[in-house]
């Protein structure tokens, strides 16, 4: 069972692959289906009824006997994000974009309530075993507790996140560039583990992080629709580039260090003077432009993002050379091999494609089991490629044989960058646990966590007077230490 892109839901015959059945009615993207456990309290149907959201502001229940929509929840103003059931299968509950949390009865598809209080979109929410407690997580940095019964908010952990989703190692093979959702660029040294330098400017979610081939210079790329340079020794923000007019998801550098490249939801790809910040060229896209990267050569462009296609394109006069095609989701990461001739790309569909860059021929499919696929490297050999997603874990696999040699297993939660050290030895990932790990890709051994410091980091609340279990509970998560 899947849902997709075009708002359509597909089941799936687990031995022959075959679609056996489709379910339309959504508009846009389905983002989570769920069953109820169930099913025969519901309407007296001999089967559970499935829950699906969607990017169109509602939820929907199916009959999946017959396919057809039992009823479709409409009240959100926002994407829905999650759907879950209670353990009875009697209520619903919604997670959205627009901060809120609904429940809803399973059987008439009336309203039965709103939860207000989180500040931002509501991530997830799950359901505990001895209900009516409903958790839920948010953008805002918190976790929620509410009685389902009477909506009350019964309680608020409030942490430190700062999920990290860029990665980039510098040529020295020494100094590693983050980019967090804390709005920092930050420098480790990967020796020590040591945090070198904090950059501080952009004032949303950072993407994308790339250093210039001489390693003297860093780019950004946020939320906040800029580009930002910054000299990766002093610190000092240089340059900040302006022109798009969405969310920025992927910058990267020309070959020789004289052009900076981005990609955005706008639609569009830009390519700028690495010097002036002039913007020398706006190339339009059908569809959000996900990620990018020049060839080896400078001579070529790839862009893959929501239209599932890869675009190959003259990099000087912008000409369209080729459409690849054959993904079935979102691509999130496109990669040249270090002599330029293959191209590897990564998708929400939770398969690598290998392409010849030269034909366009897709030469392998290699299969990265159910996770989504946000990040793809090459080894500096090019004889094997890194992917990282959503199910927390690095794989490395073989190009020649297809073959996946390893998983390096230790993170915690999705995972949105991987990049290989220059010299080849170690591996970086990073993602929404909030830390980096430093890998030795020989061993799967990891060297290092590396962790952005919370607000109250070491501070010692030994002997403090005055607090309550919670409240050094609440400090306690935010860093702090009581070592007597």
């Amino acid at each position: 069972m899947s849902g997709s892109d075009d708002g359509t839901i597909q089941f799936w015959h687990p031995q022959t692959g075959q679609c056996v059945q489709t379910l339309s009615g959504h508009t846009s993207t389905v983002l989570c289906l769920a069953w109820s456990e169930k099913g025969d309290r519901i309407q007296s149907y001999s089967r559970p009824i499935l829950a699906s959201s969607s990017a169109d502001h509602t939820i929907r229940l199916w009959n999946p006997n017959t396919g057809e929509c039992l009823h479709t929840l409409q009240g959100h103003m926002n994407t829905v994000l999650k759907v879950a059931w209670s353990r009875d299968g009697h209520t619903l509950a919604s997670s959205s974009d627009d901060n809120t949390i609904r429940l809803w009865d399973g059987q008439t598809g009336h309203c039965l309530r709103i939860l207000q209080g989180h500040q931002n979109s509501v991530w997830s929410m799950d359901w505990s075993p001895v209900e009516p407690l409903l958790a839920s997580t948010s953008a805002d940095l918190t976790t929620r507790f509410w009685d389902a019964q009477t909506g009350d908010w019964l309680k608020t952990l409030q942490g430190y996140s700062a999920c990290v989703r860029a990665l980039a190692w510098n040529a020295d093979n020494q100094t590693l560039a983050t980019g967090s959702d804390d709005r920092t660029i930050r420098l480790w040294n990967i020796n020590t583990g040591e945090c070198l330098k904090k950059l501080r400017g952009h004032c949303n979610c950072i993407w994308s992080v790339a250093w210039s081939p001489d390693g003297q210079t860093i780019a950004s790329g946020s939320d906040n629709q800029t580009i930002q340079l910054w000299n990766s020794r002093t610190g000092q923000c240089l340059q900040t580039l302006r022109g798009h007019t969405n969310w920025i998801w992927s910058v990267a550098w020309s070959p020789d260090g004289h052009k900076i490249i981005s990609g955005s939801n706008d639609q569009s790809i830009r390519v700028w003077d690495g010097k002036t910040g002039q913007c020398l060229q706006s190339l339009q896209s059908d569809a959000w432009v996900m990620a990018i990267a020049p060839s080896p050569d400078g001579k070529t462009l790839a862009s893959g993002g929501v239209d599932r296609a890869v675009w190959l394109v003259n990099l000087d006069t912008g000409e369209s050379l080729k459409k690849l095609q054959g993904h079935d989701g979102w691509i999130w990461s496109v990669a040249w091999s270090p002599d330029g001739q293959l191209l590897a790309t990564g998708s929400e569909d939770g398969t690598i494609r290998l392409w010849d860059a030269q034909t366009g021929e897709c030469l392998n499919v290699l299969q990265a089991s159910q996770m989504r696929i946000f990040s793809v490297v090459w080894s500096p050999d090019g004889q094997r490629i890194a992917c990282a997603g959503s199910d927390s874990t690095v794989q490395i696999w073989d190009i020649n044989t297809g073959q996946c040699l390893k998983r390096l297993e230790g993170h915690t939660n999705a995972l949105w960058s991987v990049a290989w050290q220059p010299a080849g030895r170690l591996l970086a990932s990073s993602g929404e646990d909030d830390t980096i790990r430093i890998w030795e890709v020989d061993t799967a051994k990891c060297l290092k966590i590396l962790r952005i410091d919370r607000p109250y980091e070491g501070m010692n609340i030994a002997g403090a007077t005055g607090l309550s279990k919670a409240q050094k509970a609440t400090l306690q998560s935010l860093g702090a230490v009581e070592k007597g």
